[in-house]
């Protein structure tokens, strides 16, 4: 994650059984009361899993509140400000995951799937299993501990996916507009195309996206361009100015900030 420049991380009680791999990270932690974590941009899939208190999630500007026993889908691109209870400690688990790692049938749906959900008893296990595992990792504990994380992943897919309302109109919605979106976002693209291409209002559109992913349609494009943008820098010899034009910004200038 990257972190803005005044960040607060305060009020932390203590900090235990953190696993961390090029690709992957879990970890748990008790915030005490007044807890804070952020402000800070996510460049990478992450689940919280509260355990106790309360905890409210501001994404770009919105609060997001996450009960007990439920877990958290944050994604990359999105500000982030978690806000933990001011009254009593509050104890979270999370698992990180790199964009790149996620399977495929699961990186083409995967920003379609609610902000939150109840956690199930098995997602629970995946988490306490990854967590207790002995350290040193060595390779063979790291990639144990990377198969875990992404079978986390794929449970809260499976449930989040169960959990959707209305199956037979809002998903196909989100599922058209998010493959016309992730086909072309290096065009030019306005919601009014991408509402058009899935033959509902832009209004309608941005509904449906808000209800399921805590998210707009032109700020998931955003969100898109700005981590392929990151891929093609990692991963290329690419200027900024290039990858800029090549996924989608209009100029060098908004790509970098």
């Amino acid at each position: 994650m990257t972190v803005l420049p005044k960040q607060n991380l305060v009020r932390i009680s203590s900090i235990d059984r953190v696993h961390r791999t090029e690709q992957v990270s879990v970890g748990e932690v008790i915030y005490d009361a007044g807890g804070l974590c952020g402000p800070r941009i996510q460049d990478r899939y992450e689940l919280v899993l509260l355990h106790a208190g309360i905890l409210n999630i501001k994404i770009d500007g919105r609060t997001l509140q996450v009960a007990p026993g439920e877990v958290a889908l944050l994604r990359p691109g999105q500000q982030e400000l978690l806000e933990f209870s001011k009254i009593e400690p509050s104890h979270q688990s999370w698992c990180i995951l790199r964009p790149e790692l996620l399977p495929a049938g699961l990186s083409s749906r995967i920003e379609t799937l609610p902000f939150s959900i109840k956690a199930t008893e098995r997602l629970k296990v995946l988490v306490e299993l990854a967590l207790d595992l002995p350290v040193p990792l060595g390779a063979a504990g790291s990639l144990f501990m990377e198969q875990l994380v992404i079978c986390i992943f794929l449970e809260y897919y499976r449930h989040a996916e169960k959990k959707g309302v209305d199956p037979n109109v809002y998903p196909e919605v989100l599922r058209k507009a998010v493959e016309r979106i992730e086909r072309n976002y290096g065009t030019t693209m306005s919601l009014s195309d991408i509402a058009k291409s899935v033959n509902v209002t832009p209004h309608h559109l941005i509904k449906v996206f808000r209800k399921h992913c805590a998210d707009t349609p032109m700020h998931y494009l955003w969100r898109l361009r700005t981590q392929k943008g990151a891929d093609l820098l990692r991963t290329t010899g690419l200027n900024i100015s290039e990858v800029a034009f090549r996924v989608g910004f209009q100029s060098p200038f908004h790509f970098s900030r």
